[in-house]
Formats: C-alpha cells, structure tokens, sequence
C-alpha cells in the first residue's frame, strides 16, 4: 500500500526490507531465522501505516481535472488496536465538542462499501453523533457498547503495558456507520457530538439515512428472558440468523431467500505429550506439530452459551461466551449478504497443566460427504476429501491431523444447492473432520517442545517474556466472513471479491476535527479515472511501483477463478489525468520484454504496446481468470 500511494503521488516507493547478511544466515539455524524474521515483519507494519498516512497527507497525487487534498487536516494518526475499541485521537476528540476526522483509505481498484467502527467514549448523556461523508452528506450511524470480552482484553493489554493508561485510548462505545469508499483512493468522514434536528447539522441526507428520523441511534439489548417462544432472530433484508435461548447456539440462517440449519461454536484439543501410545513415543505437539489427544467441546460439562443481543440500524449482533477466555459475536450490517464472526480467545488457561489448540466448527445440514475445499496459496480452491490420499497409500494414524490443511484465504463446503464458504483473515489450518462442517484452527497454547528446532515450547504470553513469567498468555482476535450461497460462477465471483475485500482492507487514520470545516468538507478521491470503468471488479493492482526514472510497474491479477470471465482494462485512461509515452508488456518477474518477445517476434497473448506517443495507440488488454500480467508504463513529460 505504501509503494502503492508513494507512486500514485511521485514518490519513488518505499526502500526494499533490509535482510540479514549471507554470515548470520548461515550462523542461525532455521528457527531462529523464522522467528527474526516474524519481528521484522511485525515492526515493519507500523513503518507502513506510517507511509501511507503521509502520503494521504500530501498535497498532490496526480494532477487530473479535480485535485482534492487533506491539506488543511492535522496530522493523521493510525491506530494499532482498533479491533480493541483502542484509539487515542477518536477517544480523547469524541469527549469535545470538536469532534474527528476519518480518512478511510481503499487498497482495491473498485468501489467498496466498508463498515467501520469508530471508538468514541459518549458518556451517559443522550446527545446525538453526526456523521457527515463526502458531498456533505449525512450518514447513519449508530452508537454500540463495547463487549464484555473486549472490555477484558483492554484490561488485559493495559496490565502488559501494550497500552498506555496515560494516553486514555480505550473506548466504552463505538460509532458505527458504512463508508463507500472510491476506488484506490479516499474519502474524509466527520464525526462530531451534538447537531439537534437534521435541517440544523450542516449536511444533506443520503437515499439510506433519508429513511430514519436522526442520523444516529442507540444500540437496544434484548432482555432475552422476557421474549417469548425458544428462538431469536437477527435479521436484514437479506439475512436472518436464528438463534436458541436454551443453547445460546446459532441454529439456522437464511441468505437471500436460501436456508440451511447453521451454527457456530467453539472446542479445543488436547495438545499431545507423546506419552500416551507407544508408536510415536516422545512427539509432543508443538510449533511445527499438530497432534491432538482428545477434543473437549466448550462450555464444558454441556452448559448453556450466554448469549446476548444488540440491535440497531447499522448492525446486528450476537455476542456468545463459550467460557471466559472464548467468545464469539456474529455480526450482520445493514444491506449486506455476508455473516461476520468475530472470534476472541485467550489468554488460555494452563493451570491444568493441558495444552490447549482452539477450533471454531461452522456445522450445517450441506450434504456434502467427505469432500471439502481450501485455496492454494490465496488462489484456486483445491477438493479435499476426508481420509483420502490417492494416489499414495499411507499409513497415517493421527485421525484428525491428517484432514488438516492450510487456509491462506477461505475454505468451503457444498452440495448440490447450497455452499457455505469461511473467510479468514490470517492463515490458519482447516479440515472438514465430519459431513456438513468446517473447522478451522484459531488459537494454540501448548506447553511441551515438539523438538523440532525452535527449542521452547509455544507458550505465548501477553507481555512476550519467558518462564517464569507473571504475565497470562497471549490472546488472540480475528475475523471470518461467512458466505451461504448458491453454488455457481456468481458464488465464485462473490466469494473472490468478499476474500479480496478482507484481505485488503481500508485503512482507517485519525485526526482532530478541522477549525474550519468548510475548507475540508469531506472530500473523496480516487487515483482512477472518472471518464470510464477502467478497472473492473474482480481485476486486482497487485503492483504499483515507481522506479528511478519516473517509470511505472504496473501488475493487475483476475482474482476470479475458472470459469469465470476474462475481464478488459483500458490502460491508456486507468489513472485519472494521466498520459503515457511508452507501455510495454514484461514477464511475471519484470526481466524480460514481451511485448518485443523472442527474435523481434511478439509473445503469444502478449501486446506490443507503444513507443512515443501513445495517446492514439489501443491499449485495452485482456485478463484470463487468476491471470497475472506485468506492464511497464513512462508518463509523458510534465
């Protein structure tokens, strides 16, 4: 994203990482390697976040017809615990009169309309929040209580000293509203206490907030003890979760008019000793090792979920406690067909001396036998069947290791009427261990060596020390997408674009509302041109880098798999406002010119571009599914 804005505005791109020297590599062995590596990594996102706000901050990108900046704005600041309710500017500017901005910035090369919570800290007074977006418009919005369990984890990450008690960044509730944000570009969103009747807050209404009568309203708690009947429900106009009373359990959900028995819940393995059998005596599992001795559902004993509702018009949820260190809510926002579950564990307990490996299983009545699907390395989805590894034959006696594989972005499941896709946010292990279910691996805590290299045991703590240690262990947070659709191309293509949306999700920066918001007013602004369609959804910019000469690397990727469409971009008009001199088609790798191609001749399916003046010159390409193609462009002289 860095590079990706840096070459949008001018800039040269961000500096190549640094690597260790060829005699450390050959002096650490592969575990620490890994484990230096993962702390670079780690490190280098705050170095990124910092990128990108500076370039939204620039005054110019690309001189096109309308040139819109963030000029007059304070300085933008990232958040590093948003999925916490935890940010200094949003908390401290929600408890004055003058309000905050929101720059959401969109990484993909197609409008997206994004949820987006806002931690504020509103008191117990009952005055209004206006959410005014671009064009001045006013946008609903709704006020929701931070969980319980969220709560905990601000507690926890306080006592860490993750955050600073100083900075006063946690939050006690969040504004939530849904941004459509434009392609590779930004939009500027005020928030702001207060503004009495609509006519007197400053903005217009939109076609959605036209519908309800204040721009912002309180989430209401279902006191679920005073419903009638065994069953609540969620729902929107595309939606409808079901839930049970007496279990606390999603039990049924209905996405656009198709409905299948559903639930969601929480188990963990026992994290093997290598003590318990003979064969394979002495394999613990570990870092590099999953072997189970044992599964435990959670609640133990049977006991009933505590469930609780929160309702509004922006988002519906469900909050579940399957212990005190594991919880889910499910999520739905208005005018969307996807499901989020929001899964939070830890710190897991070890005072039973257990290792523990958390699973979340999604378990429905898909009648799809052994089969189930992951992706490739975020690419094609590969059949799976259960127990089987034709055309080897093994002997593989770990019954429930054996069916895991990796999911980099989604596993899935179907029949012959309905799929039931899973999103992750991060790779995690997936199998399909029984007909109709998906599990996925979130969490691990185990507290015995696999001997495999790294020579301690995968015992995280929430402050990163080392037995003994007084901290609890490391919990953890993240997010799925859950997809109930017809199988087909059209699910292919929605659960492309729903894959690619969480894994390049808007960036959200902060700062204090402008004195004079009339020189801000909400802009928004795409590096795309406005003159056409140029990139269309499902055709991804995996790089844009600007190299020392003014020139551009251009590669664009069909995230749509087989037998979806080939897609056409226009690369003469994809960027708003500018002119190219020469284009010229290269291989993946950048090192070979193919639109010369061998001997003078032109590479198969490549173009032969430009030299000169390109502006007469047909530049419109094709993209096959999961096609990548490289292309090198120069700008006319400004």
């Amino acid at each position: 994203m860095g590079r990706t804005l840096a070459s949008l505005k001018g800039g040269k791109g961000c500096p190549e990482p640094s690597r260790p020297g060829e005699e450390e590599l050959e002096r650490l062995a592969v575990a620490s390697m890994r484990r230096r590596r993962m702390l670079q990594e780690v490190e280098g996102v705050g170095e990124e976040q910092t990128m990108v706000g500076e370039a939204l901050y620039q005054e110019q990108f690309l001189e096109g017809e309308i040139q819109q900046t963030l000029a007059p704005l304070p300085a933008l600041e990232w958040c590093q615990w948003l999925n916490i309710s935890a940010c200094s500017p949003s908390v401290s500017a929600s408890q004055t009169a003058q309000g905050v901005d929101v720059v959401l910035y969109n990484p993909l090369p197609w409008l997206v309309r994004a949820p987006v919570r806002v931690p504020v800290r509103a008191g117990r007074d009952q005055e209004p929040w206006t959410v005014t977006g671009p064009h001045a418009l006013c946008m609903q919005s709704q006020l929701v209580p931070v969980s319980s369990a969220t709560l905990e984890l601000q507690r926890l990450l306080r006592d860490a000293r993750a955050l600073d008690p100083l900075r006063d960044e946690a939050a006690e509730q969040e504004l939530v509203f849904q941004a459509d944000l434009p392609p590779l570009g930004y939009a500027a969103v005020s928030v702001k206490r207060g503004g009495g009747p609509t006519e007197d807050r400053g903005c217009l209404w939109d076609g959605v907030g036209a519908t309800h009568a204040a721009s912002e309203a309180r989430s209401v708690s279902i006191p679920l003890s005073k419903a009638d009947g065994d069953e609540e429900t969620l729902e929107n106009d595309r939606v409808s979760l079901v839930f049970s009373k007496s279990t606390g359990l999603l039990t049924r959900a209905a996405v656009d008019g198709l409905e299948r028995e559903l639930s969601a819940r929480l188990a963990w393995y026992n994290s093997s000793d290598g003590l318990e059998s003979k064969r394979g005596r002495g394999q613990a599992s570990g870092a590099y090792v999953f072997r189970p001795n044992g599964r435990f559902e959670l609640p133990a004993d049977g006991a009933r979920v505590e469930l609780e509702l929160v309702r509004g018009p922006v988002v519906q949820e469900a909050r579940q406690r399957f212990a005190d260190w594991a919880h889910l809510t499910t999520r739905i926002y208005a005018h969307s067909a996807e499901v989020e579950v929001e899964w939070s564990v830890g710190p897991i307990p070890d005072e039973d001396g257990l290792g523990k490996e958390v699973v979340v299983e999604y378990s429905s009545n898909l009648d799809n036998g052994a089969e189930f699907w992951t992706d490739s390395n975020g690419h094609r989805m590969m059949r799976r069947v259960r127990d089987e590894f034709e055309p080897w034959t093994l002997d593989l006696t770990e019954q429930v290791a054996r069916n895991y594989y990796p999911a980099a972005a989604a596993a899935l499941i179907r029949d012959e009427a309905a799929e039931l896709a899973v999103i992750v946010d991060r790779a995690q292990g997936a199998s399909g261990q029984r007909p109709g279910a998906l599990e996925l691996m979130l969490h691990r805590r185990i507290l015995r060596d696999d001997d495999r290299g790294v020579e301690e045991a995968l015992n995280e703590t929430a402050c990163a020390c080392t037995e003994p240690c007084p901290c609890v262990g490391l919990p953890a947070r993240g997010f799925h997408r859950v997809l109930l659709q017809a199988p087909g191309p059209e699910a292919a293509k929605q659960r492309r674009l729903a894959q690619q949306r969480g894994l390049d999700a808007p960036l959200l920066f902060f700062a204090a509302r402008s004195e004079k918001p009339a020189e801000r007013d909400c802009r928004a602004w795409s590096a795309l041109s406005k003159r056409q369609t140029p990139l269309p959804e499902g055709v991804h910019v995996l790089t844009l880098d600007g190299r020392a000469d003014d020139r551009l690397l251009l590669r664009l990727v069909n995230v749509l798999e087989p037998p979806g469409q080939a897609l056409a971009v226009d690369l003469g008009a994809w960027v708003e406002g500018a002119r190219w001199a020469r284009v010229r088609e290269l291989s993946l790798t950048a090192n070979r010119d193919l639109s010369a191609g061998e001997g003078g001749r032109l590479a198969r399916g490549a173009f032969g571009g430009c030299n000169g003046d390109c502006a007469d010159v047909d530049l419109k390409i094709e993209l096959e599914p999961l096609q990548i193609r490289t292309f090198e462009m120069y700008p006319e002289a400004r």
